[in-house]
């Protein structure tokens, strides 16, 4: 599947140049088929985190959708696809926060959606301990 990521990291880079193409792969990473296999499902989330070694803090004007996708999948998919939704959202936050962090208005404006994502999870929690 690693071949996979590079032909989609090379297809990333060169064909996504503006905002609705980056909208409509957005929307094409976001939307799952509910007969996918679990592995398939975890490969479309990843990818999320490979557009944000490309795109940086161009994704930022994009988290919330990109966010609101993580939510959907962390309800849906149980506990299955945890993992790759973690290991997706440390690296949004490793190859975006460091960059928007030397932009102060792009930064408050990230990390206000940014940090609904984990509050949004303590809150529909049934473990409230932390």
């Amino acid at each position: 599947m690693a071949k996979g990521i590079e032909e989609m990291r090379k297809i990333m880079q060169v064909e996504i140049t503006d905002n609705e193409r980056m909208i409509c792969f957005l929307n094409s990473v976001s939307e799952h088929n509910e007969h996918w296999k679990p592995q398939q499902k975890k490969e479309y989330i990843k990818l999320l985190g490979t557009a944000s070694e490309i795109f940086e803090d161009a994704l930022v004007p994009f988290m919330p959708k990109v966010i609101q996708s993580l939510q959907k999948r962390i309800k849906e998919g149980g506990s299955v696809l945890h993992p790759a939704i973690a290991e997706t959202f440390g690296e949004l936050t490793k190859n975006i926060l460091a960059k928007v962090q030397s932009q102060e208005e792009q930064s408050e404006l990230f990390l206000n959606t940014f940090l609904k994502f984990p509050m949004y999870l303590l809150e529909k929690s049934p473990n409230k301990t932390v």
